[in-house]
């Protein structure tokens, strides 16, 4: 690893060297040598930062670096936490396998229901519609499907009509779902 630096403009500028180093003549021809030469800023940085590190140039943190080593209450929850694991294993064991059965019997507890309108207001008249529907068809739900291509006859072009037509096909594949009304009754070739 080397750090060149040089005068450009007025300014110093750093270049960084960083390779595998094989600089001795007599076995230099054994193996090849991998280098990075660069003037890339970050990388310039870093190793002049190596250097002045083992030069004993100490790199004092910014203050707003260290305001969390003045929370006494990091120091005693790391502490606490500490002498949890050391001395209190069993304990910890005990309390992981309670809460994992407790989770456990807390998700078969979630009642699942597939009915799209327990979120909806209920004095709106979409509302009505739905209740009409569940009742008439045993809750059968009709699904409408718009597509919207933003642009004008947008939904005419072929390659639209395409993908309709393979969605609807799609949809018919599904055995939870009754055939659908299908937009286009011919198909593409």
């Amino acid at each position: 690893m080397f750090l060149i630096q040089k005068r450009v403009a007025g300014k110093l500028k750093n270049f960084a060297y960083l390779g595998t180093g094989n600089f001795n003549e007599k076995t230099a021809k054994l193996y090849s040598d991998h280098a990075l030469l660069t003037a890339k800023v970050q990388i310039a940085e870093e190793v002049k930062q190596i250097f002045d590190l083992l030069a004993g140039k100490i790199l004092l943190p910014k203050t707003k670096h260290l305001k969390h080593l003045n929370k006494r209450w990091i120091d005693a929850f790391v502490n606490w936490t500490e002498r949890i694991v050391r001395y209190k294993r069993i304990t910890v064991y005990i309390t992981s396998i309670v809460l994992l059965v407790v989770s456990i019997i807390g998700i078969y507890q979630i009642d699942i229901s597939g009915s799209p309108i327990e979120d909806m207001p209920k004095n709106e008249q979409f509302f009505k519609d739905i209740r009409f529907f569940e009742k008439e068809f045993d809750g059968i739900m009709p699904v409408e499907i718009v597509v919207d291509t933003k642009r004008p006859k947008g939904v005419l072009k072929p390659a639209t009509l395409k993908r309709i037509d393979r969605l609807g096909n799609v949809i018919q594949e599904i055995p939870a779902l009754s055939e659908s009304t299908k937009l286009l009754p011919f198909h593409y070739k």
